[in-house]
């Protein structure tokens, strides 16, 4: 009921950030900030459990973290609510993968149904190669936070053979 709600408030207003006390639908705000809160427990767990339902709620734009500093700058950059929403579905679909699969170890050139996660594989790789090497730590507490998620759900930021497989 309240997920169909959501999904007409963003049809009529275009993002997923329903007031808490919201006229039209008083309960909507409160199941919105329920599960934000929800989201943040699940993504700090590492578990797989309710994946299907945090999928959902990040498909139609629902984010666990709203307002100031909640990685709309990350890395110095200011990125735009869709690419903000790609890596959070991106994010839930390397948990899929992990789940069918057992790693986090996606292809970068796989062609299948994974090819897109593939890719972005590659490039969270490539940002934190880059993060590391200029070492700009201030200002990036957004971009830690993802590196953290990432580590958390097993990702190896380092594969290969060669020097520094660990993370």
């Amino acid at each position: 009921k309240n997920y169909r709600a959501l999904k007409e408030f963003k049809a009529e207003h275009g993002h997923t950030n329903v007031p808490q006390e919201y006229r039209k639908n008083p309960s909507l705000g409160n199941w919105v900030k329920y599960n934000r809160y929800k989201m943040r427990e699940w993504d700090n767990s590492g578990s797989n459990d309710d994946l299907e339902k945090m999928t959902l709620l990040v498909e139609i734009g629902l984010r666990c973290y709203i307002g100031k500093g909640n990685a709309a700058k990350v890395n110095g950059n200011h990125f735009s609510q869709q690419q903000v929403e790609t890596w959070e579905m991106q994010f839930m679909n390397l948990c899929k993968y992990k789940d069918e699969s057992g790693n986090c170890d996606v292809p970068s050139t796989e062609t299948g149904k994974w090819k897109s996660l593939g890719e972005w594989v590659k490039r969270q790789r490539k940002v934190y190669r880059k993060f590391h090497s200029t070492r700009e730590v201030q200002g990036n507490k957004d971009l830690i936070e993802r590196f953290d998620r990432l580590n958390r759900i097993g990702f190896k930021f380092r594969i290969g053979s060669g020097k520094g497989k660990s993370n």
